[in-house]
């Protein structure tokens, strides 16, 4: 299995981060992606899986990190060439599977305009040196939508939540969903009900650990060692064996992100 948005450098597993890496080995998650969210974090983050042959990574600004990021937000030119910059060194590096992660949030008090701004900035980059996004996305389908017309390498909507209409129109674009711990809610039914209905072929199985607990575990520390129980939850979910979501998500995720390219 693979997981394919797992936070697994942040602190919350800088006390067991090899166990729980061993545990996952156990349960047959094999491989994991591990987005980057502010430019401050890629130098670690690329040494992490540079010593763990497991783990992959991408480069991105989080919107909940644009107000950390060392980069001028304000002058498109500007900010484009600091980002290119930066991250020319990254793209480069084989362990390097995707631009992300990256999106629109409207959740938060940082100005939209700024936002899009900076989303449409690593657009370029992933158009720039053909890697695909890992987009972040809250109560923005529209503005989101409208960016990704100009997107040439597809990519994955992270822990997606909303209707069957909305899910195809990415997969129209050529996208794949990424499903995660909000599945096993009975609260989520119009999700349970799009995942139920768009193709396995369009789906990635995802933990975003250590957040977004599975059912059950609420106030918990997620884990990718969770992700067996949400291959389990989209095989009930569409009627099919666990061993079919495992192959053909893991075939999904090989196909998008290139490893070992």
């Amino acid at each position: 299995m693979i997981d394919s948005h797992c936070h697994l450098d942040f602190p919350e597993f800088d006390s067991d981060r090899a166990d729980v890496l061993s545990a996952c080995r156990n349960l047959g998650v094999d491989r994991i992606v591990i987005p980057g969210v502010v430019e401050s974090q890629w130098d670690s983050l690329a040494q992490l899986c540079q010593s763990i042959s497991s783990l992959y990574f991408s480069v991105g600004v989080h919107p909940w990190m644009l107000d950390k990021t060392e980069f001028d937000l304000t002058q498109p030119a500007v900010l484009h060439q600091q980002i290119k910059q930066k991250i020319q060194p990254f793209v480069h590096n084989r362990r390097c599977v995707a631009i992300g992660e990256v999106g629109l949030d409207k959740s938060i008090a940082i100005e939209m305009d700024t936002q899009l701004r900076v989303f449409q900035q690593f657009i370029d980059m992933a158009n720039d040196f053909s890697l695909p996004l890992i987009v972040h996305n809250v109560k923005a389908h529209n503005e989101i939508l409208f960016a990704l017309k100009s997107v040439r390498n597809g990519g994955v909507i992270h822990g997606f939540s909303g209707s069957y209409e909305l899910a195809s129109e990415y997969i129209a674009r050529g996208f794949f969903i990424g499903v995660g711990g909000t599945l096993t809610y009975d609260r989520a039914q119009k999700t349970r009900k799009a995942i139920k209905g768009i193709p396995l072929t369009a789906i990635l199985l995802e933990t975003d650990a250590p957040s977004m607990p599975l059912s059950g575990r609420q106030g918990q520390r997620n884990s990718p060692e969770f992700l067996p129980e949400i291959a389990q939850a989209v095989a009930e979910l569409k009627d099919v064996s666990v061993d079919e979501v495992i192959h053909q998500t893991r075939e999904n995720c090989k196909a998008l992100f290139a490893f070992d390219r």
